[in-house]
């Protein structure tokens, strides 16, 4: 059973909450009221935030605006703080006046504090509906409402004022949960937990002793998670009594045994608040055994619960026993390349894997590590000199040389074991202890065995791990590397893409692909380490480290810390270039830069949300450890202007244009200023808030592109001029070029919409992006030949992950639109025989051509159009061809998406009803090689063998400490 304490949030000043922080006690949620406050909390060591109105606290706090939530989530990012759950107050008033029960200006019975008017009823249903609807919340995190209605248990023709009661001697009428209210609010918090308000109180006062039980399953009858609660009327510290016989109450099978529906095993969180304050929760004896109490009902939870095993959900992905080694087993290393190792030991305190009661996480365990194969002579670095050998089994402090044992750590995590934890909000909690040794390598080649002892449940444990150092690659083969992704990118869409922009006669095309030009072709598997379906932050950092990742983590193993830039980091490709040999590198991207695939480049973090962060990483490196810097890079062009204009989108509220100026850069906001900035000097371009315009939109519908507010300035209005993928690689290489002179270069350059049009639906927007980026890559070749340095680089095109994407047919759009009804339209679609040929490379009708060069199609408006689609999609209504809009394929409807109103036939989704858009599939993506090294890429291998081959081709596996020319 969860249980929190609460400080007050105008009065929590540092001390407090890390004297909460640092006792084995609840975990510590604040109340605030305003986003201002939020910091403070989570730096003291809140978990949890209730966000209030600003300004409401003498009333106790009302519903506050979506702009004061998304407030509070900006200025936990500027200072790089973790994500707390976040809990929004849904209150429109506080007490009524002048009575706190009753007003007597008003004859309606509905003014006590928890009842409401049906029109104040009908503005808490709204503030949840809107709070829903910005993609600010998320269930994962622990977000979710306070609310709570009640009713008078009296027939209302029963009920007086109080003017009457006190005339004529009454008591108050009695008060009961609005069931059926309380039921619909619930209801549209969908799977956002909810917690019943102080109302829980009144109600208590009224059902001393036995009577909380009943109580507890009216509240649970109503669909709540928790309570919040002072044990009755008055502050926690004077109903200890009542307080341990609510937390007696909701961890007995009687209590915890009922759900809304009658029959579901719930959980009743108890948050204590109500006069908590740092005296009376850390120093006197009653609230002690208050917190004994709590513990006590934890074990009755823990002992009640089923045994669940399920996939959809993990303790921590690379940890399957209790006993955690990050990085796990089987992973592998380039010789010199470093790292951070995090050792983890987990104590369930409830759930299918709670074996023992109160379990408390060994804080003694020990970690040793040895070498098992090579030449006899192992070599290690830390902040010593390595001393491991192939015989001995030796710590990890000794076999690093590090100065001392690091500090260990200790925090509690909760996680749902499957989907039926998650529909009853039946969270299992783990206690951690921690050790993270920071900054090692391990140089000579071989096998390495780390083993973790540790005790649980008075047995002794063991969890073992072998890493495998690859072999040494000192010298370079090649001086530059020019990797392009086409993020999302498929054979499937390479194929569409060729059809059309190129022709065919009887069979044979007359022009073909840049990408069909180059001379080795191979295939790599994109699965992260703990899922087979991955996103571009952990595959991005595949390609980049060698080192596989979880979903949404940056250049780190993701470990289960409250602080998510403090997980085990592992050193980068551009980070090992720059370090060993000085090079020059950059990034380039059509999306905005501190996007998962260029911020990957330099950026550790577990949250590839932290854009802020992400930025500041690529410009000053990381920040809370010693680390490798890169001095920034040498060409950093893309979108995402809202990390440089200083606001709650920058970090720490800094103007990163000047931070980036002050470190040498020149600044461009258009492609003129882009083409004139000087090439022997660091080159910053931000050309837009947030992703760059696609290429059709740019080039076919540039009405789109004026509509838009993307001023890279911050002022309203579109961004103009803007450049293309070629412009800022044919730039980027210019710069590189220069600056990195006999060091050579590495750039990555990332055509990022051909993703981002797949994910909604829209194919020609994807295919437009993906012929940019085959066009770019056409003219990088030429580039490169220009000046003279086409052989001394090799060219690597490939994808990060991909989508279940292809083409099955042509559709007769002018013939679905003469149908009246769905299944009419789909005989538009013709199959086999009746596929026809591409019609995009035959000339438009005339007055509409786009001259927008031979490597694209001649007409994107066709009469007969490719059919094609996607395996995974929400509901979604298709008629093929090109939409002159950007394509949105599905409305949200009650917090379900379904088909969005518009022309053609409904096609029935395959995902999830949360689901707004298309996702990522398992296919193996192409990867494309030309130049030294080039017969290094083919065949089929994992996406981390992209980075070992590139490194090995750099000279980047050293058997020593490599930095510059050491």
């Amino acid at each position: 059973m969860p249980h929190f304490v609460r400080l007050p949030g105008p009065r929590f000043q540092g001390h407090l909450g890390k004297t909460c922080h640092h006792m084995e006690r609840p975990q510590l949620e604040v109340p605030i009221f305003g986003p201002e406050a939020g910091v403070a909390a989570v730096r003291n060591g809140a978990t949890r935030l209730e966000l209030n109105r600003a300004g409401s606290y003498a009333v106790g706090g009302t519903t506050p605006t979506v702009d004061e939530l998304r407030a509070l989530l900006a200025s936990l990012n500027q200072a790089g703080l973790p994500r707390p759950a976040i809990r929004i107050m849904i209150r429109p008033r506080g007490p009524p006046s002048p009575s706190p029960l009753y007003s007597s200006s008003n004859s309606q019975p509905h003014l006590h504090d928890f009842i409401y008017t049906p029109e104040e009823l009908s503005s808490m249903a709204a503030a949840i509906s809107v709070s829903l609807a910005v993609p600010l919340l998320n269930p994962a995190y622990g977000d979710g409402f306070v609310f709570g209605v009640l009713r008078y248990a009296a027939p209302a023709e029963q009920v007086t004022t109080v003017d009457d009661h006190i005339a004529k001697g009454q008591p108050p009428p009695p008060l009961a949960l609005d069931i059926e209210a309380n039921r619909h609010l619930v209801s549209l918090a969908g799977p956002y937990p909810c917690v019943l308000h102080r109302a829980v109180d009144d109600l208590l006062a009224q059902a001393p002793g036995a009577g909380i039980k009943e109580v507890l399953k009216d509240v649970l009858a109503c669909g709540f998670d928790g309570v919040l609660t002072s044990g009755g009327p008055g502050s926690a510290a004077g109903n200890l009594e009542g307080l341990k016989g609510v937390l007696a109450a909701a961890a007995s099978a009687e209590a915890a045994g009922v759900g809304g529906d009658g029959t579901k095993r719930r959980e009743v969180e108890v948050v204590v608040g109500g006069g908590v304050r740092r005296g009376n929760v850390s120093t006197e004896a009653p609230t002690t055994m208050l917190l004994q109490t709590c513990a006590v009902a934890a074990t009755y939870l823990a002992a009640s619960l089923p045994v669940v095993a399920g996939q959809t959900f993990q303790r921590l992905g690379t940890c399957p026993d209790l006993g955690c080694i990050i990085p796990p087993d089987q992973q592998d290393f380039l010789p010199g390349q470093e790292f951070d190792i995090r050792f983890e030991i987990h104590a369930p305190q409830n759930g299918s894997e709670a074996a023992v009661p109160n379990a408390v996480p060994d804080a003694n365990f020990t970690a040793t590590i040895t070498r098992t194969g090579g030449d006899g002579q192992g070599k290690a670095k830390g902040k010593g000199k390595g001393k491991g050998n192939q015989e001995s089994v030796q710590s990890i402090t000794t076999f690093f040389g590090l100065d001392s044992e690091p500090a260990l750590e200790t925090w509690t995590f909760s996680w749902y074991e499957d989907l039926f934890a998650r529909d009853a909000r039946t969270p299992s909690v783990v206690k951690v202890a921690s050790r993270a040794y920071r900054r090692v390598a391990l140089y000579e080649p071989g096998e390495y065995v780390v083993t973790l002892e540790y005790t649980y449940g008075g047995q002794k444990k063991t969890t073992t791990a072998t890493w495998t150092v690859r072999q040494l690659a000192t010298k370079k083969k090649t001086k530059n590397v020019i990797f392009f992704i086409g993020d999302g990118m498929t054979t499937n869409m390479i194929t569409a893409a060729r059809l059309l922009a190129h022709k065919t006669v009887n069979g044979r095309y007359q022009s073909l692909l840049a990408l069909d030009g180059f001379p080795v072709l191979g295939h790599q598997m994109t699965h992260s380490i703990d899922t087979f379906i991955t996103d571009s932050a952990n595959s991005a950092s595949a390609l980049y480290t060698g080192h596989k990742s979880s979903v949404n983590a940056l250049g780190v193993y993701a470990d289960s810390s409250p602080d998510p830039l403090d997980d085990p980091k592992v050193e980068t490709i551009v980070e090992l270039l720059y370090r060993i040999w000085g090079s020059a590198w950059g990034a380039v991207s059509t999306a905005f830069i501190a996007d998962a695939t260029p911020a990957a480049l330099t950026g550790h973090s577990r949250a590839r949300g932290q854009y802020g962060v992400l930025v500041d990483q690529a410009l000053n490196g990381v920040r809370n450890y010693s680390w490798t810097k890169t001095d920034g890079p040498d060409v950093y062009f893309g979108g995402g202007a809202e990390q440089f204009i200083p606001g709650s989108g920058s970090y720490q509220g800094k103007n990163y244009y000047n931070e980036f100026a002050n470190k040498g850069y020149s600044v461009s906001w258009n492609r003129t200023a882009l083409l004139s900035a000087p090439s022997d000097k660091k080159a910053l371009g931000i050309f837009c808030r947030s992703n760059l315009p696609v290429w059709l939109d740019r080039h076919i519908f540039p009405e789109n592109v004026e509509s838009l507010n993307n001023d890279p300035s911050g002022a309203r209005g579109p961004a103009k001029d803007l450049p293309g993928l070629k412009d800022m690689t044919l730039k980027a290489i210019d710069v590189l070029h220069e600056r990195g002179g006999e060091k050579g270069f590495f750039l990555m350059s990332e055509a990022a919409s051909i993703d981002k049009q797949m994910h909604a639906m829209d194919y020609d927007r994807a295919l437009a992006d993906l012929l940019e980026m085959d066009d770019t890559v056409r003219a990088t070749i030429e580039k490169l030949r220009e000046l003279g340095i086409l052989d001394d680089t090799l060219i690597v095109v490939s994808a990060d992950h991909g989508h279940g994407f292809d083409v099955f047919g042509s559709s007769d759009t002018k013939y679905a639109a003469a149908q009246a009804d769905s299944r009419s339209k789909r005989n538009a679609i013709g199959v086999y025989e009746r596929s026809g040929l591409s019609h995009y490379v035959l000339p438009p009708p005339e007055g509409t051509g786009y001259s927008t060069g031979p490597n694209f199609p001649l007409n994107w408006d066709p009469r007969y159009v490719l059919a094609a689609g996607v395996v995974a999609h929400p509901d979604v209504r298709e008629s093929y061809g090109v939409d002159p809009k950007p394509r949105s394929p599905a409305q949200s409807r009650g917090g379900q998406y379904y088909a969005r109103d518009a022309e053609g036939f409904l096609v029935n989704g395959t995902l999830p009803t949360d689901q707004a858009q298309g996702v990522h599939s398992l296919t193996d993506v192409p990867v494309y090689a030309m130049g030294p090294c080039q017969e290094e890429f083919g065949g089929t291998y994992s996406n981390i063998d992209v980075f070992f081959k590139m490194a090995g081709c750099l000279g980047l596996g050293h058997g020593k400490n490599q930095t510059r020319s050491g």
